[in-house]
C-alpha cells in the first residue's frame, strides 16, 4: 500500500494498486459507485459499515489518481 511519496517504492506501489484495482473489480462495482443506501449492511455478518468503507477506498483511490507523480 502506497502511504508516503517519500517512500522509495511509492510510485511502483501506487501504479500496482491502481492497475490491480481496475483489473480486479469491474468498473460498475468499484467503490465510487456506492450511493450509501446501506442495503448491503444487513447482509454483513461482521456488521461492517460497508458504505463508509467503500467511501474510504474511493477517497484513497482518487487521491492516488490525482497524485502528480508520474505513473
Amino acid at each position: 500500500m502506497a502511504t508516503d511519496r517519500q517512500d522509495p517504492g511509492y510510485r511502483k506501489a501506487r501504479r500496482t494498486y491502481l492497475v490491480s484495482y481496475d483489473r480486479a473489480i469491474p468498473t460498475l462495482r468499484q467503490a465510487d459507485h456506492c450511493i450509501g443506501c446501506g442495503q448491503c449492511m444487513v447482509h454483513c455478518p461482521q456488521t461492517i459499515k460497508i458504505p463508509d468503507e467503500l467511501h474510504r477506498i474511493d477517497r484513497y483511490a482518487e487521491k492516488l489518481k490525482q497524485d502528480p507523480a508520474v505513473l
